[in-house]
């Protein structure tokens, strides 16, 4: 997006086109341009639709400005003094210009443009390479904000460009001005000597950098370590560490993270999904409807507060809520697989399959939602089969077979139901794979003997009964009588 823009300062400074004009100028750039408002249009409909760009009515121009020279500052000084390097640095619930943390970033940002601009004749350099950063951090530095973050330190590696060929030019410069006296002489050696000690100092607190990556917790750990009152980082590190033997650890961090941003849904989400991981649906249910009162179009919310009422056996309650999140998000995988397996478990096949084929068309490469389907369309077959539509159950069920792996309560229920429409050939191979897939259990046996008889295969018929004899004596009286 800001190419066009850099493209014309080089004109300024080095090239010195400016002779050509600046029509002439600007209309070399007119294809780039295109280009950087149709990146623009995208960037702010992505972020639109993502719903967390910051209003106004939150942050005014006051508080634009505030943060647009905070991230200028930050900028540089990160560039030069890699220090306190954090993977957020999260947004105040206020930001006041009058607040020191914005208040000197401001007055510095203004001093050094001010210095730039009255020594433009003499060090031109300067501020083109100050002009360039502002340029590059325009995009993100206040004017239109999305996310929780007040700045990102990602953003220095464009706009410390300057910065850097301001050091390179620094070092050709006394390249060039050493030699003629003694004191002079030592200019090349003590110009390389600073060059290597700041790429020797730079490199070893990248490589320090990078050990904080090693996992999530590591990683959530010193953003709490650099900033102990960001609420997103503790929520994060709480979600990290919560699991078997550590859930208390991750309750008292989301809880410290909702102490500090109440007005947050996504600390309550994590609370939720804790509570939820422990079975604690109820307390879940507190959490989620909190995150969804805070924040009523989040889609994620709602689906979660009907993953812990179907956990309570409310359905009705859970199915509104899945509803409403496909409704909100309608490119939200989850929500409809919940609602998919909502209808499953109810019994509801026919009903389950429209879900859970959206659900699959928005993100095929989740094998438990493929085999969720695969159990609804078994399901709707078992139905069609026992309503004697067999032509329409074959094809539910060949459809089926790839995406589920083999039930042999599924198998049994639709052997039983070719038996019962007297299919008994048909329901022989199905139901001798139940068998195989649990021999101990007498249903899938019994149905299998029916479908022997039915078949008039009555030497593997007296077999079966001879086995559920020992193995489940009521079955074989059900079939002596």
């Amino acid at each position: 997006m800001t190419l066009p823009l850099t493209l014309l300062l080089l004109d300024v400074y080095p090239l010195r086109r400016r002779g050509l004009g600046w029509w002439s100028l600007t209309r070399e750039k007119l294809p780039y341009a295109m280009l950087a408002a149709a990146a623009g249009v995208v960037a702010f409909v992505a972020r639109q639709e993502s719903g967390n760009i910051t209003a106004y009515t939150q942050y005014g121009a006051g508080a634009r400005l505030a943060l647009a020279a905070s991230t200028l500052w930050f900028s540089w000084w990160k560039s030069l003094w890699p220090a306190g390097l954090s993977p957020m640095y999260e947004l105040p619930q206020r930001v006041d210009l009058g607040q020191a943390r914005f208040l000197g970033p401001l007055l510095a940002v203004t001093a050094l443009t001010a210095a730039l601009v009255l020594l433009r004749r003499r060090w031109p350099a300067g501020l083109a390479a100050w002009a360039q950063s502002v340029i590059v951090l325009v995009p993100i530095s206040g004017v239109v904000h999305s996310g929780y973050q007040l700045t990102a330190d990602r953003y220095s590696y464009l706009s410390g460009l300057g910065l850097s060929v301001l050091a390179g030019a620094g070092l050709v410069w006394v390249w060039q001005h050493a030699g003629g006296g003694p004191a002079r002489r030592w200019m090349r050696p003590l110009g390389w000597a600073a060059a290597a000690l700041v790429v020797v100092a730079l490199g070893a607190t990248a490589r320090a950098q990078t050990t904080i990556w090693k996992d999530s917790e590591t990683l959530w750990r010193q953003a709490v370590a650099v900033d102990p009152s960001c609420s997103l980082c503790e929520s994060n590190l709480g979600r990290v560490v919560a699991r078997p033997g550590r859930f208390a650890e991750g309750e008292t961090h989301v809880r410290r993270a909702i102490a500090l941003r109440p007005d947050r849904p996504g600390p309550h989400e994590n609370m939720g999904t804790i509570m939820l991981a422990q079975g604690r649906s109820s307390e879940a249910e507190e959490h989620f409807r909190r995150a969804a009162t805070l924040q009523p179009d989040r889609a994620a919310s709602r689906n979660a507060l009907g993953v812990a009422l179907a956990n309570q056996g409310r359905d009705p309650a859970a199915e509104a809520e899945f509803q409403e999140a496909a409704r909100l998000s309608p490119r939200l995988a989850d929500a409809p697989a919940n609602l998919g397996v909502l209808y499953t478990r109810q019994g509801r096949f026919e009903e389950a399959v429209v879900p859970l084929r959206r659900a699959l068309a928005l993100d095929g490469g989740r094998a438990g939602v493929r085999a969720d389907l695969g159990r609804a369309l078994r399901g709707r077959a078992i139905e069609l089969a026992r309503e004697g539509r067999l032509d329409e159950a074959a094809r539910l069920w060949q459809e089926a077979s790839p995406l589920a792996g083999e039930d042999p309560d599924l198998l049994r229920d639709l052997g039983q139901a070719l038996v019962e429409r007297g299919k008994g050939v048909e329901a022989i191979p199905i139901l001798e794979r139940a068998v195989a897939l649990a021999p101990q259990r007498g249903a899938e046996r019994f149905w299998l003997t029916r479908a022997y008889r039915l078949a008039g295969r009555m030497p593997e018929a007296d077999r079966e009964v001879a086995t559920l004899r020992a193995l489940a004596p009521a079955y074989a009286a059900e079939l002596g009588r």
